[in-house]
């Protein structure tokens, strides 16, 4: 029997997270697991690698502080929706070994991420965060591609 109490649902805030917190929900609802919704903040681990000015950093901040705030809303409202406790939290890190520890410290049961299904030179260059999460993740990772078949629909019923 598949028992999930915590589902770990890393997003960027684009569409294809936004799909992957229906299926986070919907399972959710189905057996009666918590969300917890993690952003990491896109490109922050490459901002040290820069000399920026104060005005720059204030901006990135700004930027960030709102795009938080939208994630937090979408998750909160998905959660409510359907009835099922959720969480928002943000860290700062490389992505894919941030996934990784916050699913080992919270003893998470399922991940369920999004992939922009990017591939070519780009991936080559920059990787995939969902693929280096399914290589070391320490549960069973599902992963939602924006654009092919769904099981999930929008409307989230309690």
């Amino acid at each position: 029997m598949i028992a999930l109490k915590q589902i770990l649902l890393p997003t960027d805030g684009s569409a294809c997270s936004h799909k992957a917190l229906m299926y986070a929900v919907t399972l959710a609802q189905h057996f009666g697991a918590h969300v917890l919704a993690l952003h990491v903040p896109q490109g922050y681990w490459q901002q040290e690698s820069f000399e920026t000015g104060p005005d720059v950093v204030q901006k990135i901040q700004k930027e960030q502080a709102a795009e938080q705030e939208r994630i937090r809303q979408a998750v909160t409202a998905a959660g409510t929706l359907a009835g099922v406790p959720s969480e928002t939290v943000c860290l700062n890190g490389i992505p894919a070994e941030v996934i990784i520890q916050v699913a080992k410290d919270r003893a998470v049961d399922l991940i369920v991420m999004g992939t922009h299904g990017r591939g070519g030179l780009r991936h080559a260059l920059l990787g995939s965060v969902a693929e280096k999460t399914v290589q070391r993740a320490p549960c069973p990772v599902l992963v939602v591609r924006q654009t092919e078949h769904d099981f999930v629909t929008e409307a989230v019923q309690p």
